[in-house]
């Protein structure tokens, strides 16, 4: 059976947009910066304010004894360091030291100046951007949604997640209508 013309033109479509993503993310791993992409990941989590490792290594898409290797580079070579989570001591944090600020930034303006050349070719560049955007925002979202709140020993409340900023989650009800 072979398929619909639709559906193997939404098919084809799809292929070309796997093959584009696996083709920013070759470009931008291949990017001369201080940090690498891997690198650049975890250090922009910990300066959210850091992250419990089980939810950054699922954040990340990687499994945690590669998160610990990371990590251990990255605090080796002064970018990072642990501290001991206040509310819970057996819990570990990474922040961010004043050379990982620094190599944090310059990586992530060359990150930023790479991207916005290679989506020149884009028909609506700042929209392709809003989009991947958007992305992230629900995928983050739903990773955050199967983490139920650290609970307060003590007081028996729910702890402040304070480890990521609030992020906007896209409302795609826009210009529905309702019943």
């Amino acid at each position: 059976m072979t398929p619909q013309p639709d559906r193997a033109a939404s098919e084809g479509d799809a292929l070309s947009a796997v093959e584009a993503t696996l083709w920013l993310a070759r470009v931008l791993e291949r990017t001369e910066a201080p940090l690498t992409t891997s690198q650049f990941r975890i250090m922009r989590r910990a300066a959210a304010g850091g992250e419990r490792a089980a939810r950054l290594a699922d954040r990340l898409a990687v499994r945690k004894p590669t998160l610990t290797a990371l990590a251990d580079g990255l605090v080796a070579a002064g970018y990072l360091v642990r501290e001991s989570d206040k509310a819970d001591r057996r819990a570990v944090r990474l922040h961010l030291t004043a050379t990982g600020e620094r190599a944090l930034a310059e990586t992530e303006q060359i990150y930023i100046e790479k991207f916005t050349t290679l989506l020149d070719d884009a028909p609506d560049p700042a929209g392709l951007r809003h989009l991947l955007a958007e992305l992230e925002a629900g995928r983050v979202a739903r990773l955050m949604s199967t983490y139920p709140p650290a609970r307060d020993p003590g007081l028996d409340r729910p702890i402040p997640d304070h480890s990521l900023p609030a992020l906007p989650v896209p409302d795609h009800t826009e210009g529905v209508a309702r019943a």
